[in-house]
């Protein structure tokens, strides 16, 4: 029941953010309305986080997967040194799967992504932490915890390190 009343909340908050009134006013609103305080959290959305290690469900998963070339690639840049040389590769991909009432995602990648992305690299975190070129990982999706900075803007940040990747090629 609260975590309906939080996704309530949020979603009242998103329909007044898009409304036409003013912002000195939603931000009136929002604060009266759900009465959060910086330092609270809420619950909202979901990101796969914990690993899969349950070998039957492994196996169950890759069977229901479909094939490689049918999975979305991160779109991952990486480069050689120079200055602009970073484009971005297709050799890291996921799906997204539903599997008796949870999701999950399954990564694969054909190739290490380098310690950093303007430089090429044959070591890489992904082998410092167990993760081998052409495996398919699986990872459950958690809901995510936000904490508020600012109420009063709305701002939030997660709890959870969801992601982290360069996003051009500079």
């Amino acid at each position: 029941m609260k975590i309906l009343k939080k996704m309530l909340a949020v979603f009242l908050v998103i329909i007044m953010l898009l409304s036409p009134t003013s912002i000195n006013l939603k931000k009136d609103i929002f604060v009266n309305a759900v009465q959060f305080h910086e330092g609270n959290t809420i619950i909202f959305g979901s990101y796969p986080q914990s690993e899969v290690k349950d070998r039957d469900l492994i196996t169950t998963l890759n069977y229901l997967a479909p094939s490689w070339y049918e999975w979305t690639s991160y779109c991952y840049y990486s480069g050689d040194g120079s200055i602009g040389s970073m484009i971005q590769g297709d050799w890291m991909r996921y799906v997204d799967i539903e599997y008796s009432n949870e999701k999950y995602r399954g990564v694969m990648f054909t190739e290490y992504r380098p310690y950093y992305t303007y430089k090429t690299s044959t070591i890489t975190y992904q082998d410092d932490n167990g993760y081998n070129t052409d495996t398919i990982y699986w990872f459950k999706f958690e809901p995510l915890e936000w904490i508020f900075l600012d109420t009063m803007s709305a701002l939030v940040m997660c709890k959870t390190i969801v992601d982290a990747q360069p996003y051009c090629n500079t």
